[in-house]
């Protein structure tokens, strides 16, 4: 018997209604349902903003980009990031002219703290932690080291919609400001 993993199920007529909406209305890329979506997802997250890109590829690039410009980094200056993850994580670092230092993951599959911490060095500008799979691993840890640091941190959430932390949203806890 063939188990089928990772097949959508879609919901084909409600599916068709949103589509036939879209056309008929000519919108065919950022538009009212764009905002539709932003706005649904700061109800969801109780975040204050959301603001919709075409991947976590370009949010990434962008991520990077704009904190080397609004730091005063240097090309060379360095990212602490981690091995196991999309290629576009990494690939975001080198675009901007910066070196990524790969840290170890633990038993989480996410970055270990201890590793993070002992690849620091004088170059070292931020850290780049994936919520691999929607885990969070030692995610509290590793903002505490960046904290201390004085590091950016970087969160490529792409699998962590909806991801929990005792309980509630792994926002909620107070110590993230």
């Amino acid at each position: 018997m063939a188990i089928q993993l990772f097949r959508p199920k879609f919901e084909v007529d409600e599916c068709l209604e949103e589509i036939r909406e879209c056309l008929e209305k000519g919108w065919t890329g950022l538009g009212f349902k764009t905002v539709e979506f932003e706005n649904e997802w700061k109800k969801y997250t109780k975040l204050p903003f959301a603001y919709y890109l075409n991947s976590a590829t370009i949010g990434l690039n962008m991520a990077v980009s704009i904190l080397k410009d609004a730091c005063g980094w240097v090309d060379g200056d360095e990212v602490i990031t981690t091995p196991l993850t999309f290629v576009s994580t990494n690939h975001a670092i080198p675009k901007a002219g910066l070196k990524a230092v790969f840290a170890d993951i633990d038993d989480t599959l996410c970055l270990s703290p201890e590793s993070v911490e002992s690849r620091i060095s004088d170059k070292t500008r931020a850290v780049i932690f994936v919520g691999i799979g929607g885990n969070i691993g030692h995610y509290y840890e590793i903002v505490d080291i960046c904290k201390k640091h004085d590091l950016r941190l970087i969160l490529d959430a792409a699998h962590m919609s909806g991801s929990r932390w005792g309980g509630g949203s792994f926002r909620d806890r107070k110590r993230m400001r």
